[in-house]
């Protein structure tokens, strides 16, 4: 996490000592955004967030889940209207944030989601080009945040369009089952050069209709890039909606792919499933429940907390319990005594965890457990919440040690990783005590007395 540094880094403090306020803003402009400054400590980095608050605020704060609780105070530099504090943080880290101008009590309390959610007031960095459209549609809507990316990151697969790449299609089907008693959508993607005589791996991405995971993109890269073999994907449209869990893993098996096997053409086994946030429990629940159709499960962020968001209706969903038991998820995976997946992957953030969350530790026994189990697992935590851009990412990289674990090429940008099972395979233990702190603030003290300082197809109807 960020901590407040002990002294602010010395390109900023150089600016201000040079020519005060304004000094500092060209540096932030200069810099496109947050300036990042290196520490004695190669592994921490030193981040200077500057804020000009054009219509006279009288407090500015940021939120970000990078800061304990999701949000910190700027302070005001002199008698101006710049506003900017400093602090530390892993040098690993990629995260979004967004300003909110006369902050207030609002930045200080601790309701859940101040970063989360979007404030009408809060708004992107107008310096950092770098953005994200966020869409919460069953919270309270859409809303833009910017991206703060630090030199050890790690790159993420390419998730724009590229020209000159072939590109798959995709086919809308309307699946009235029985077993739900309504109607589901599901959009089928099938990839560049698909052949009816061949048998492709199937991959079901729960909730994969959403926009933000821009998914057809992301399996047109990863085919382009030779990093998975090609596959078609299921990408079922839920809304959040999963109870009763039994009923929809049942839909999932009985209903979906078979209609999706007499369709297309995929193969009768080694079926992948995959979800993030809830829709993690939901093919975490599916794995368990039937590991012969699923056997192999990616699950990012799953949400396996002691407490419960006053958005969330169903509070055993939220815990990783369903149907009223007391056992987790992570308990029913121990006690198992049939079959389990052959194989799962599991993406978390490692600043995951903000007001009494357990989200990351959790994760890390869910991934211990598996591994005493004889499960194939795969543990990737990254300096991040589990946001979109990591989301994605996380998908991405599930997809290729899934479906290509034994050699594959991920091409990022211009470099090229080329790596074998064994050096993929991440020990599935995370002792979450030797995790860095997020960010430590380091509000330069020194501020505080001013500036010295191809075509779609037609859609289909199908009755089972």
């Amino acid at each position: 996490m960020a901590t407040v540094a002990d002294e602010i880094g010395p390109d900023a403090k150089a600016a201000l000592a040079i020519g005060g306020a304004a000094a500092l803003l060209k540096l932030a402009r200069e810099s496109a955004g947050p300036i990042v400054e290196p520490t004695v400590d190669p592994a921490r980095c030193i981040v200077t967030f500057v804020y000009h608050a054009k219509d006279g605020a009288d407090s500015v704060g940021v939120l970000s889940p990078v800061f304990h609780g999701s949000r910190a105070p700027l302070d005001r530099i002199g008698d101006s209207q710049l506003f900017a504090a400093s602090f530390t943080m892993p040098a690993t880290t990629r995260v979004s944030y967004r300003y909110l101008p006369n902050a207030g009590r609002r930045v200080r309390s601790k309701s859940f989601g101040a970063y989360s959610l979007p404030i009408d007031d809060a708004e992107a960095d107008p310096l950092n080009p770098i953005m994200e459209t966020r869409d919460l549609t069953s919270q309270r809507g859409k809303f833009i945040v910017s991206i703060l990316t630090l030199p050890d990151a790690r790159p993420v697969p390419s998730m724009e369009v590229r020209p000159g790449t072939l590109v798959g299609a995709t086919q809308d089907l309307q699946l009235r089952s029985k077993l739900l008693g309504k109607r589901r959508r599901v959009s089928v993607y099938y990839p560049p050069g698909y052949e009816r005589g061949q048998n492709y791996p199937l991959v079901v991405l729960i909730d994969g209709h959403q926009s933000w995971w821009r998914a057809q993109t992301i399996f047109d890269n990863l085919s382009a890039d030779r990093a998975s073999p090609p596959f078609v994907a299921a990408l079922i449209n839920q809304h959040g909606c999963f109870s009763p869990p039994d009923a929809f893993v049942q839909f999932l098996v009985e209903e979906l792919v078979p209609l999706l096997e007499s369709r297309f053409a995929i193969g009768t086994e080694g079926q992948v499933i995959a979800g993030a946030g809830l829709g993690a429990l939901v093919a975490a629940y599916a794995g368990l429940r039937a590991p012969t159709c699923f056997s192999n499960v990616i699950t990012i962020s799953p949400p396996f907390q002691s407490g419960t968001p006053k958005s969330v209706k169903d509070s055993s969903w939220w815990q990783g319990k369903v149907d009223g038991e007391s056992e987790s998820l992570i308990e029913k995976y121990a006690q198992a005594t049939g079959p389990l997946p052959r194989r799962m992957y599991v993406g978390v953030g490692s600043f995951m965890g903000c007001d009494g969350s357990e989200a990351r530790a959790e994760s890390g026994r869910f991934a211990e457990v598996l591994h005493q189990r004889g499960v194939d697992v795969r543990l990737d935590v990254d300096e991040t919440l589990e946001d979109t851009i990591s989301a994605r990412a996380h998908l991405a990289y599930g997809l290729a040690w899934i479906l290509a674990p034994r050699h594959w090429l991920l091409k990022i940008g211009k470099a090229v990783e080329d790596r074998s099972a064994g050096d993929l395979r991440v020990e599935p233990v995370h002792d979450a005590s030797q995790a860095q702190p997020r960010a430590e603030l380091a509000i330069g003290r020194a501020w505080r007395g001013g500036p010295k300082r191809e075509g779609k197809p037609p859609s289909i109807c199908t009755d089972p």
